[in-house]
């Protein structure tokens, strides 16, 4: 059964496992530093950090934001050696059965196999591209936004509310 363990501080059993996975599993400029990733674990109530467990083992991690209207998934990946195994499709879907509120992700440019795949997964679980052009901003000072695309569960309400959404998760979730 899988299952959302919270993470709020780095004395958290799971931290390690977390911040491997974390480290590895994105590029070092989709990444929050690990100061701003300790700051944010302990000090936005809007923020949640989560190792998914299957059965009390770590399979991965998943971060989300609730900024109402709607839930902003920040960082999902399932270990490396578990992928295939349906974890990730079970784990959203749990996720989804949880909240009743639309939710926004962002995914990279269709440009790659990889970004495909990833974009099919999502839309297997019932979310659409948004067609507006999208940029991640950079978490650290130096670097440069990223240019990605939106996606979404409630297509209707993400494209209703596109420019409200990019103003939200540019100044909540970015700080930009």
């Amino acid at each position: 059964m899988i299952y959302f363990h919270k993470i709020k501080t780095i004395s958290n059993p799971y931290f390690n496992n977390f911040y491997q996975l974390y480290s590895s599993a994105f590029p070092e400029n989709e990444q929050r530093s690990y100061s701003s990733l300790i700051k944010t674990l302990g000090s936005n109530d809007h923020f949640s950090a989560n190792a998914i467990l299957n059965n009390n083992k770590f399979i991965g991690i998943f971060n989300y934001w609730k900024i109402e209207p709607f839930y902003f998934i920040e960082h999902f990946a399932v270990e490396n050696n578990l992928r295939g195994q349906h974890y990730g499709t079970n784990t959203m879907k749990s996720f989804l059965s949880q909240t009743k509120l639309p939710v926004i992700l962002e995914v990279e440019l269709p440009n790659t196999e990889v970004a495909i795949k990833r974009i099919q997964f999502y839309e297997r679980l019932g979310f659409s591209l948004l067609p507006n052009d999208y940029f991640q901003p950079p978490y650290k000072k130096e670097a440069l936004p990223i240019p990605l695309l939106l996606m979404s569960n409630d297509k209707l309400f993400a494209s209703n509310n596109f420019h409200f959404l990019k103003k939200v998760l540019h100044t909540e979730v970015y700080h930009f």
